[in-house]
């Protein structure tokens, strides 16, 4: 090889070594820091007068609130720009509004929300035709466009989530007369509806990884609450060993490296089952829950897109020369 060439040839491989040296520090850096980002969940409060509301705290505990102080929700999600979807008691109606509640601008036509793509374009909802059960429809963050997805009436819907791209939907449903839950997917275009655990026993409270590769999911198939992990082609299950009780499953982190679930308060395991730390500690009991963390300070995308680290390093593009 002629020397230019060599030391051309050397000097990319530095530049990559020095690339792969970054990235690993800021994993590093990440995963000592602990969980980032916010939460948006609804809580139960059991008194003289049970009520139930949405409120909003950081993923290490601090700053928690109310969602909005003039009224109550009843569901709240976040749009991967930061803001707010909630369906608002008093003004009985979907809106989207900033993190403090404040530029609240109703949906007109707006269906209850069961989640909102990470682009902020769409909503998922429940539809329902009396006589034919319920099925998966979505319509626009306008209120426009309502369609639905799936035509085979459910009798029972219990949650649905956008995967990462936007392109498909996962959700827990029971079958017309059916016993169980079982946990599907179908296409963003209606299309490819499958049914990924098909098993003798309930799943549910199914949430996508943050590659979208996989879908983490509660099941009782093995006598008791156990949280699992499957391809997302329903492939290879697994369940993790966890070293807590688990309530419910509430979601993944967009960082990929964490599971929120519901033992009377938040807590925060991570993808091996292992508990990290405990979020809320108060008389709430917490139910359906959405983690939210800033683009700019992602640590984990998947590998062969770009890579995003703390706000203050710019954006590397994986097989960068």
């Amino acid at each position: 090889m002629p020397a230019a060439g060599h030391v051309a040839q050397t000097g990319r491989l530095l530049r990559q070594g020095i690339r792969l040296g970054v990235v690993l520090s800021c994993l590093a850096v990440a995963q000592a820091v602990g969980p980032q980002g916010r939460i948006v969940y609804r809580g139960f409060q059991f008194d003289a007068e049970p009520a139930v509301d949405v409120y909003v705290v950081d993923a290490d505990g601090s700053n928690q609130r109310a969602l909005a102080d003039d009224q109550t929700a009843f569901t709240a999600m976040w749009s991967g720009d930061g803001r707010v979807a909630a369906w608002l008691n008093d003004d009985d109606g979907l809106f989207i509004m900033n993190a403090d509640a404040t530029g609240r601008q109703r949906v007109p036509d707006g269906h209850y929300p069961r989640d909102w793509s990470d682009d902020g374009e769409w909503f998922a909802t429940v539809h329902f035709e009396r006589g034919r059960g319920v099925d998966i429809a979505k319509h626009r963050a306008d209120g426009s466009d309502y369609e639905a997805l799936t035509a085979e009436g459910f009798s029972q819907i219990n949650s649905i989530e956008w995967s990462p791209d936007g392109t498909a939907l996962v959700f827990s449903a029971r079958g017309g007369g059916g016993a169980w839950q079982d946990i599907f997917t179908v296409g963003a275009d209606g299309n490819g509806l499958t049914n990924l655990t098909d098993h003798v026993s309930s799943n549910y409270d199914e949430h996508w990884s943050a590659d979208g590769r996989n879908v983490f999911f509660i099941s009782q198939r093995d006598a008791g609450f156990w949280v699992y992990v499957m391809d997302a082609d329903g492939r290879d299950v697994r369940r993790l060993d966890t070293d807590r009780g688990v309530g419910h499953l509430l979601g993944a982190s967009p960082d990929g490296q964490y599971l929120l679930i519901d033992g009377a308060d938040l807590h925060v395991l991570d993808t091996d089952g292992r508990h990290v730390s405990q979020v809320t500690d108060d008389d709430l009991w917490p139910r359906r829950a959405d983690w939210y963390i800033p683009r700019s300070i992602l640590s984990v995308t998947p590998f062969g897109q770009h890579l995003g680290y703390w706000g203050w390093l710019k954006t590397l593009r994986a097989g960068v020369h």
